[in-house]
């Protein structure tokens, strides 16, 4: 018997898949909510649903270069404690280096996006972001003295 299942179903095909089971295992996958019968009317809701993702999709990638647009080649200005022998104590991290570009240019960043390490003295360093699986965003951190 051929079904629509629902939810991913061990050994049997993942969510949105058309498979074929045993009458059986069939009801007991209905009954329970993980599948529902193929017919016309379900597979036009399979079709509706899979472009609604993918509108999804789209909307969320051009939303993702709208983003990359406007993060690349900016640059914030954080500060580092020197010492009086020049000696830096502390790091700027990932949720400081997100704070500041937030307070300096207005968008909210996701330290988990971020690809950097713990910025230990001063200079001008890189960081990625990544907002896509393709999509990665550049701008600098400027490290001052304080």
């Amino acid at each position: 018997m051929k079904i629509i299942l629902l939810k991913d179903v061990k050994g049997k095909g993942k969510k949105d898949q058309i498979v074929d089971v045993a009458q059986g295992y069939a009801n007991h996958l209905i009954v329970s909510g993980s599948a529902a019968i193929y017919n016309d009317e379900n597979t036009k809701k399979l079709e509706e649903r899979k472009a609604d993702q993918a509108l999804q999709l789209k909307l969320e990638r051009e939303a993702n270069l709208a983003l990359k647009s406007e993060i690349d080649s900016k640059q914030i200005l954080c500060y580092i404690k020197i010492g009086a022998n020049g000696k830096t104590f502390g790091q700027i991290t990932k949720t400081q280096v997100c704070e500041e570009f937030e307070k300096q240019t207005g968008i909210k960043l996701n330290k988990q996006k971020l690809e950097m390490n713990d910025i230990h003295g001063v200079g001008i360093t890189e960081v990625k972001v990544k907002l896509d699986t393709d999509i990665i965003a550049v701008f600098k951190v400027k490290t001052e003295g304080k």
